[in-house]
C-alpha cells in the first residue's frame, strides 16, 4: 500500500509540472475538447485542462495532456500521485477497478492494478511499477466480474494463444484456450461461458455451441446451449433446443427456436416452466414469464416463486426494489414495489422511464411524448423528473442526465445551439448553462468538457466509423465552402474518404465519408463528394442504400438548428 506521503506532492509544483509540459507543447493545437474537474458549484479542483479526463477509482483521476501519450494521476484535490508504469511502459487501463471501486471508498490510498504496453506488447502493473503478468501479450480484452482474456499470436505462425486473467485474485492461469473460445461477458461466479465453433465436416446450418469452464478451462458445464449469460445467485440464463424445455411452450424463443431457461451450476434445467426475461439483480429478484402465460411478466426471487405475479405486458426495473409496470391494454404506467403493491402512479405519455442507479436518490429521469412542447428537435428528448410520489418536479423541457449523487444535468440545445447546466433534484441551478457536457463522478466531483465551436481535423480524422461526427460536419460546413474546394485540401481537412467507382464517369473522382455508423452495416450513413478536375463540384447525404432523396448540393450550404439530422433544412451560404 502506498503512503500519502508518498503519493503526493507540492500543489505548486504539480501547477508548475503541468505548465512546463503545456508551454514545450506550444499553442498551435487545441483540442476541440477540453476537460476539468470541477467541483459541485463550478470552480476548479484544479487549473490545468486535459484532453481526456476520467475517474477511475474513489481517488484516482486521469488526466492526459494534448499531445502527450502518458497520462497524468492526480487524486481528487488535484494533487499528483506518484503512480509509475514500469520504466519505458505507459498505461493503457484499470485492471479490475470495478469490483474494487464498489467494495471500497476509502481517500487517501492507491492500490490496484493497470495494463501497461511499450512498442504494441501489453502486460499488467501494480501500482509500485512492479509486473503481475509479463509484457508478452499483444491484446488484454476485459471480461466481466474482473476477468481479463490475454492474446498472443505465436511469430511466424497463425496460431493464437490464450489465458485468463482473475484480478480479483491476482492469478493468471496456467492453462490455455485451444480448442474453445471463451464467451465476453459470460463470467460469473467461478464459472466462465465458452464456445465451440462448428467443424468443416459439421452439417450446414450448424451454429455454435456454448458451456462452461473454470479459470484452467476445465469443462464444469459440456457445451449444449445456443446462448449462455453468466452465473448469479447459483443459476445463469442459457437458450437451449432440448426437447424437455420446448414442449413446454414457445414463449419468448430466439430465430433459432432456442428457448430461455435457467440452469444450476451443474447444468442442470431449474424450473424450466419459469422463462427468464433479465437474470438476478443485487436483491436477488428477476423479470421473468411463465410457460403458461409467456407473454406476460412477472417478478420471482431466488427460490424461483413469483413474488410479482404474471399479469403486466410491460415491466422494467428502475430502482432497488422498485420496478415500471404496464398492464396489458393500458396507456400509463404505474411503479410497482417488490411486492408487486402499486405505489404512485407515472405522467401520461411515458415513452421511456429510466433505470436510476443512484439508490439513495428517490427521483427519476421520464421521457414523454408530448407534440405541444416547445422547441421542437429531431434529436433531443423531452424528459420531466418526478419524485417517488409521481409528481413532477422538473418539467419536460430538454433533455435530462440520470440523477447522480442528488444533482444531475439537462441539455438544453443541440449542436453550436446546446448549452448544458447541473441542477439539483429540485431543479435549482447549481452551474449556468454553458457549451460544455457535465459528468457528475462524485457528491461534489464533475469533469466539465468545455466544448471548442471551431472544426478540428484531428478530431475529425481520429473519430471511428462507430461515432457520430454530425456536429463536426455541421461546424466544418459552416467554416468552409465545400463546393469549389480543391481535392488535396478536402484530404488535408477530412482525410481520405472511400473511393467509389460504381456509376461514376471516367473525368469524376467520387468519395463517400462515414458521418454515424451502427452496429450493423445498414446503420451506416454519411455524404458523398464529386470531384471534376480535381475540384468540388457538388455533394449529397447517402446511406446503406445509396445517394439521400434530398439530391446533390452545387451551393454551399449549412445545417439549420435543431432539426432532424437527416432531414436537415439546409441554408445557403451567402457567396464570398
Amino acid at each position: 500500500m502506498i503512503s500519502n506521503s508518498d503519493m503526493t506532492i507540492n500543489r505548486s509544483l504539480f501547477a508548475y509540472a503541468l505548465a512546463l509540459i503545456l508551454s514545450i507543447m506550444g499553442q498551435a493545437t487545441v483540442a476541440k475538447n477540453r476537460l476539468m474537474l470541477i467541483d459541485q458549484h463550478g470552480q476548479p479542483v484544479c487549473n490545468t485542462q486535459f484532453s481526456s479526463l476520467v475517474r477511475v477509482a474513489p481517488n484516482l483521476y486521469f488526466g492526459a495532456i494534448e499531445g502527450q501519450h502518458q497520462s497524468l494521476p492526480f487524486d481528487r484535490n488535484g494533487i499528483a500521485l506518484h503512480i509509475s508504469p514500469p520504466q519505458g511502459f505507459s498505461f493503457v487501463a484499470p485492471i479490475g477497478w470495478d469490483n474494487a471501486q464498489q467494495n471500497s471508498e476509502a481517500h487517501g490510498s492507491v492500490d490496484g492494478l493497470f495494463e501497461v504496453q511499450r512498442a504494441g506488447l501489453h502486460g499488467i502493473a501494480d501500482t509500485h511499477g512492479k509486473f503481475v503478468v509479463a509484457p508478452e501479450y499483444d491484446t488484454i480484452q476485459p471480461y466481466n466480474g474482473g476477468i481479463y482474456l490475454l492474446r498472443k499470436m505465436v511469430p511466424g505462425t497463425a496460431e493464437i494463444k490464450c489465458r485468463l486473467f482473475d484480478a480479483n485474485t491476482r492469478h493468471l492461469a496456467t492453462a490455455e484456450c485451444k480448442d474453445r473460445k471463451c464467451e465476453k461477458d459470460t463470467a460469473g461466479e467461478g464459472l466462465i461461458g465458452f464456445s465451440v465453433r462448428p467443424q468443416i465436416n459439421s452439417p450446414p446450418g450448424a451454429r455454435p455451441l456454448f458451456g462452461y469452464c473454470d479459470m484452467e478451462t476445465k469443462v464444469l458445464i459440456p457445451p449444449f446451449f445456443d446462448k449462455i449469460g453468466p452465473f448469479k445467485n447459483g443459476l445463469a440464463i442459457v437458450h437451449t433446443t432440448d426437447p424437455r424445455v420446448i414442449k413446454l411452450g414457445v414463449g419468448q424463443t430466439n430465430n433459432a427456436g432456442a428457448r430461455a431457461v435457467f440452469i444450476d451450476k451443474s447444468g442442470k434445467f431449474v424450473e424450466p416452466t419459469i422463462i427468464p426475461i433479465f437474470p438476478f439483480d443485487e436483491d436477488g429478484l428477476a423479470i421473468a414469464s411463465s410457460a403458461s402465460e409467456p407473454k406476460l411478466l412477472g417478478v420471482i426471487n431466488q427460490k424461483l416463486h413469483f413474488v410479482v405475479p404474471v399479469k403486466y405486458a410491460s415491466l422494467q426495473r428502475i430502482r432497488r426494489q422498485l420496478f415500471a409496470a404496464r398492464a396489458p391494454g393500458a396507456n400509463n404506467w404505474i411503479a410497482i414495489n417488490a411486492l408487486g403493491d402499486k405505489e404512485f402512479d407515472f405522467p401520461e405519455n411515458v415513452a421511456r422511464i429510466e433505470f436510476n442507479s443512484d439508490n439513495n436518490a428517490n427521483f427519476f429521469v421520464v421521457m414523454v411524448n408530448d407534440a405541444k412542447l416547445k422547441p421542437p428537435s429531431g434529436y433531443l428528448p423531452h424528459d420531466c423528473l418526478i419524485d417517488r410520489s409521481g409528481k413532477v418536479v422538473i418539467p419536460s423541457e430538454y433533455a435530462l442526465g440520470s440523477p447522480k449523487f442528488g444533482m444531475l444535468y439537462s441539455i438544453s440545445g443541440y449542436r453550436s445551439e446546446r448549452n448544458d447546466c447541473v441542477m439539483d433534484c429540485s431543479g435549482k441551478v447549481l452551474i449556468p448553462a454553458q457549451k460544455a457536457y457535465f459528468d457528475i463522478v462524485e457528491p461534489d466531483r464533475i469533469i466539465k468538457t468545455v466544448l471548442d465551436e471551431k472544426f478540428n481535423s484531428d478530431d475529425w480524422k481520429n473519430q471511428d466509423g462507430w461515432t457520430n461526427r454530425l456536429e463536426l460536419f455541421h461546424q466544418f460546413l459552416s467554416e468552409y465552402n465545400l463546393v469549389g474546394m480543391p481535392y488535396e485540401k478536402v484530404q488535408s481537412l477530412l482525410g481520405k474518404g472511400q473511393e467509389l467507382t460504381n456509376n461514376v464517369p471516367a473525368n469524376v473522382c467520387r468519395c463517400s465519408y462515414s458521418l454515424v455508423s451502427g452496429g450493423c452495416g445498414n446503420g451506416w450513413r454519411g455524404f458523398y463528394v464529386e470531384f471534376e478536375d480535381r475540384v468540388v463540384k457538388r455533394w449529397c447525404f447517402a446511406s446503406f442504400g445509396g445517394e439521400s432523396k434530398q439530391g446533390w448540393y452545387t451551393e454551399n450550404m449549412v445545417f439549420a438548428p435543431d432539426q432532424d439530422a437527416w432531414q436537415e433544412k439546409m441554408i445557403p451560404k451567402p457567396k464570398q
